[in-house]
């Protein structure tokens, strides 16, 4: 990544919160070692604290990322066993998918239908290289159409982006 620790700006909680109350679903990009699993650990607390709806639906995606999270669950990694429960209870929705820059994996699958309606935002959570679709959209929020998969699609959904997970 291309962050300094002091530059890390911790929004993504204030966000997921505002954007919910605004009935958006929310679609995250996430990479499938360690972020996905705080991310959830983030999103269970918040469910926890009153801040998320439990009955809003949170989908987690990406076989890497299925793979993963089984390894935390069956404590085959060295992690803080309070942050082994960090799967979220189940309108709006949440889905977590790989890849986190966006060009690969079931995130492609679900951009030509989340990029072209309001009432999603895409949460981009992973530092994203030069000339990723995740990038793109980072650089250019003003922007009105973008390509995925081949497709000119128009940009209807609200785009953030945080550093708070970037390593």
């Amino acid at each position: 990544g291309d962050t300094e620790t002091s530059e890390i700006e911790y929004n993504f909680e204030r966000d997921v919160e505002k954007l919910l109350k605004e009935r958006k679903s929310l679609f995250i990009p996430v990479l499938a070692q360690g972020r996905a699993q705080e991310i959830l650990y983030i999103l269970k607390n918040m469910q926890e604290d009153g801040r998320i709806d439990g009955s809003i639906p949170i989908y987690l995606d990406g076989d890497l990322a299925h793979q993963y999270t089984y390894m935390y669950r069956s404590k085959l990694l060295d992690i803080d066993e309070e942050k082994l429960e960090f799967l979220p209870t189940n309108t709006q929705k949440i889905i977590l998918t790989t890849s986190g820059m966006l060009d690969h994996g079931p995130a492609q699958l679900y951009l030509p239908t989340v990029i072209t309606r309001k009432n999603w935002a895409i949460y981009l959570t992973s530092y994203c290289s030069e000339g990723t679709l995740g990038r793109k959209l980072m650089d250019n929020v003003d922007e009105e159409r973008v390509m995925v998969m081949g497709m000119e699609l128009k940009i209807k959904a609200q785009i953030f982006s945080t550093s708070q997970f970037s390593s």
